[in-house]
């Protein structure tokens, strides 16, 4: 009876162990384009069916939160502040396919989102890609419609 309690106290602090030391990363800056600073909290996932991303949580200085996943190739991202109201993100892959991304997500009012500015990458070797998206694409994937002025004659 006593070696059931004690393997069962083993498995619940493993348990407990497992569960709250896959802590995510916390970085600190001016995300939201004010004098206030914002904390951005952020987890790696991976599952079969979508790939791997990251589960981020923005919470501004004045409370607002924004919560969104941000899908990438794989694991190991960093998160800058480049300037108020700028978040970049920076992704490296060493080897000889190895490559490293930098992605710059601009606040914009209008959308209440973050839009992809640029996005550019680099190979071993020395070859550059870079991306500007047709649409306003917010850091969580959405896509927004670009809506047309209509001039007066």
């Amino acid at each position: 009876m006593m070696i059931k309690k004690y393997i069962i106290l083993i498995l619940v602090s493993f348990s407990f162990s497992i569960v709250f030391c896959q802590e995510g990363k916390k970085d600190t800056g001016f995300f939201d384009n004010d004098d206030i600073e914002d904390i951005i909290y952020y987890e790696f996932f991976a599952n079969q069916v979508d790939g791997p991303y990251y589960k981020c949580k923005i919470i501004c200085g004045n409370k607002r939160e924004y919560n969104f996943d941000l899908g990438v190739g794989f694991e190991g991202i960093a998160f800058f502040n480049c300037s108020r109201g700028c978040i970049e993100t920076y992704q490296e892959r060493v080897g000889m396919s190895g490559f490293e991304t930098n992605e710059i997500y601009i606040f914009k009012k209008e959308y209440d989102n973050w839009i992809l500015e640029k996005s550019e990458t680099t190979y071993i070797g020395g070859k550059k890609e870079d991306y500007k998206p047709k649409v306003p694409t917010g850091i969580d994937g959405r896509e927004y419609e670009i809506k047309k002025v209509m001039k007066k004659k």
